[in-house]
Parts: C-alpha cells; sequence; structure tokens
C-alpha cells in the first residue's frame, strides 16, 4: 500500500468515529423511548380501548361467550351487526370473510386444539371498524 492509501483509511476511519459518536451522543440523548400504557385489564395487561356510545355500537356477540370450553372441532359464532356489513373472523386456523344481509348473522368456524384466540370484526359504511375477541378452549374427550 502507497502512503496515501493509508493517510485515506486512516482519515476514514477517524471520520466515522467521529459522525457515529455524535449521533450516539448527540441525537435523542441517549434517552429510551418509554411507553405509558393507558390502562391495564384484570390481569395486568396494557390495553388501550376505544369507548364506544351503545347506540354506535354495530357488532354484539350472542354466542358462543368468552373462555368457554368446546368438545366439539367447530363452533358456531351468532350476533348481530348492522346490516350490509363487512364481517371479518380470523384466528390462525381459519379466516371467515361475509357480508351480512340482515341485523344477525351466524358461521361455523374451526378450531385447533387447545386455546383459540379468535377475532370478529365489523366494517360498516357508516362508522368505524369494531372488534370483539374470544378465547374459545377446545378439548378432545
Amino acid at each position: 500500500m502507497t502512503k496515501e492509501t493509508v493517510i485515506a483509511i486512516v482519515l476514514g476511519i477517524i471520520l466515522g468515529a467521529g459522525i457515529g459518536a455524535y449521533v450516539l451522543f448527540r441525537t435523542g440523548n441517549g434517552e429510551e423511548t418509554k411507553v405509558i400504557p393507558v390502562a391495564n385489564d384484570d390481569e395486568g395487561k396494557k390495553v388501550v380501548k376505544t369507548v364506544v356510545p351503545i347506540d354506535q355500537q354495530l357488532l354484539e356477540i350472542t354466542s358462543p361467550k368468552d373462555k368457554i370450553v368446546s368438545t366439539k372441532n367447530t363452533i358456531k359464532i351468532t350476533g348481530k351487526a348492522q346490516k350490509n356489513s363487512l364481517i371479518v373472523v380470523q384466528s390462525p386456523v381459519d379466516t371467515e370473510v361475509f357480508k351480512t344481509d340482515a341485523e344477525t348473522f351466524s358461521t361455523n368456524f374451526p378450531l385447533s386444539r387447545g386455546e383459540n384466540v379468535i377475532s370478529i370484526s365489523v366494517y360498516s359504511d357508516s362508522s368505524t371498524p369494531q372488534e370483539v375477541i374470544l378465547t374459545i378452549y377446545f378439548v378432545e374427550t
């Protein structure tokens, strides 16, 4: 290597270390970003909830109730939503998307063994989407 190459490498390392030190110590002042929860539920989990007035409720699940134990590998989910709403039922096992023709809906949804966390969302033209999360336990007998 020539003398000029060595000088260029050394200057590059010094300049890179200087920029790195500036970025590290000047931006953010070395502080960590803190997330402050809005609320905690009964189990101590951090949650953020949007309160929707009762007259604007779009989604009501009539059955099944949350945290039930089932001995069948499918469950019938029934509920109420505004007419012509888009309903999305999701879990790691399956996803179903359908539009309601009436104010009530019903669908058979598959379960896997153990805990099934099922998210039911409703989308309507006139309001914000709403979601209900059910936990259903499937135990084979």
